[in-house]
């Protein structure tokens, strides 16, 4: 019998974060402070989108989801407001996003719950937590630079990997000239500072990402270095000399940097429930997931690897785009193609004889999930 496809289900997982984010609208402001982040009033708010896969009556079911959903949040919220104690404030949704997307909620597990498998029901794991050491490589290194770059380059922690990614350092570009010799007394101007018998002026701060800040400490060189002593000549190019200093402490959020750790490293590619975004990179090797390619193979289809991850990339600012959108009556997702899903409200509003449903969405539930189905009739349109 020929086979139909009801609903793509990458639409349905993004209309659900869509209508979680416009939910819970007040806890993703930036006035918001993690530290009052209270589960019992956030899980009461969201249980019916979490559990609405759930078989009625099916209590363990409900309780396996919240009980995940606890240790993800809660974890997630205690991190942030450790950032956000320390002066750097990280939008929540570009972490819940990238964590959630390509899932259905009763698909999700972290690692620690792979035993906890229900009547044979497939599970992803999308994040790993180390919750040994919570506050652990919080902002930076902890003075083990080599222990921290292992750490993060081997995804020991989900959620401090991408927020240590979301964030950007630092560096200043220095220009160096002559100072002036005043009855055998050497003096700079009132912007320069008199070092090693040269007047060094603070040119620039240019920005460097998590990674530069590791590899400049554990002396890695990288493409980036030259990059960056490019631009701090260019910058500098009035001065008889120039130089990059330290990279500072100083940080900042900053989505850029975000985008574009996901689009260098491999976190997309180590997450099993993503594969179907890499499959012309999978049908060309053969093979079945991503982590099976070879460092030859990862060379070879370097360029269109790349395309997969920016697929990806652009459903999630979609995904945060839109749910910025509240007053809009249909929200645009992008990926591979585009879709308008008009979602409707209860308040409807009137123009020019033409009905505007532009409040809040009303609730719903799926009551039929996404897959192949067997067509009705033969030949029938659908």
């Amino acid at each position: 019998m020929k086979k139909i496809k009801l609903l793509k289900k990458g639409l349905i997982i993004s209309f659900l974060l869509i209508t979680f984010f416009l939910a819970n609208i007040n806890a993703f402001a930036a006035s918001f402070r993690y530290s009052e982040f209270n589960w019992e009033e956030f899980s009461k708010e969201n249980k019916n989108y979490w559990v609405g896969g759930c078989n009625e009556n099916d209590d363990d079911c409900v309780d396996r989801i919240l009980k995940r959903q606890e240790q993800f949040y809660t974890t997630l919220y205690k991190l942030l407001a450790e950032y956000q104690n320390r002066g750097v404030f990280i939008d929540d949704r570009y972490i819940i996003t990238t964590v959630f997307f390509g899932l259905l909620p009763d698909e999700f597990a972290d690692e620690g719950s792979k035993e906890d498998e229900y009547e044979g029901q497939k599970h992803y794991y999308p994040y790993k937590l180390d919750l040994s050491d919570l506050f652990k490589y919080i902002l930076g290194d902890d003075g083990d630079t080599k222990g921290a770059y292992d750490y993060f380059n081997s995804e020991k922690d989900t959620l401090k990997t991408l927020l240590n990614n979301s964030v950007g350092y630092t560096l200043p570009c220095y220009g160096f000239s002559e100072p002036i010799n005043d009855d055998g007394t050497l003096t700079c101007k009132s912007n320069a500072e008199l070092v090693d018998g040269k007047c060094r002026t603070l040119v620039s701060n240019m920005k460097a990402t998590f990674w530069n800040a590791l590899e400049n400490k554990l002396g890695i060189f990288s493409s980036f270095d030259e990059d960056f002593k490019k631009e701090c000549a260019e910058k500098a190019a009035d001065y008889s000399s120039n130089e990059l200093g330290t990279i500072s402490s100083e940080q900042s959020f900053s989505a850029d940097f975000y985008f574009d750790y996901l689009k260098s490293s491999r976190f997309f590619d180590k997450k099993e429930h993503l594969n179907s975004y890499f499959k012309t990179v999978l049908n060309k090797t053969n093979h079945k997931s991503m982590s099976e390619l070879t460092e030859e193979e990862y060379e070879e289809n370097k360029e269109e690897i790349e395309k997969s991850r920016e697929r990806i990339i652009n459903g999630i600012k979609a995904i945060i785009e839109a749910a910025n959108r509240t007053n809009s009556s249909s929200f645009q997702m992008c990926g591979t193609d585009d879709y308008w899903w008009p979602i409707g409200s209860d308040e409807v509003t009137v123009n020019g004889n033409i009905q505007f449903a532009t409040g809040n969405p009303p609730s719903f539930r799926v009551s039929s999930e996404w897959g192949l189905r067997d067509q009705p009739r033969p030949n029938a349109s659908v």
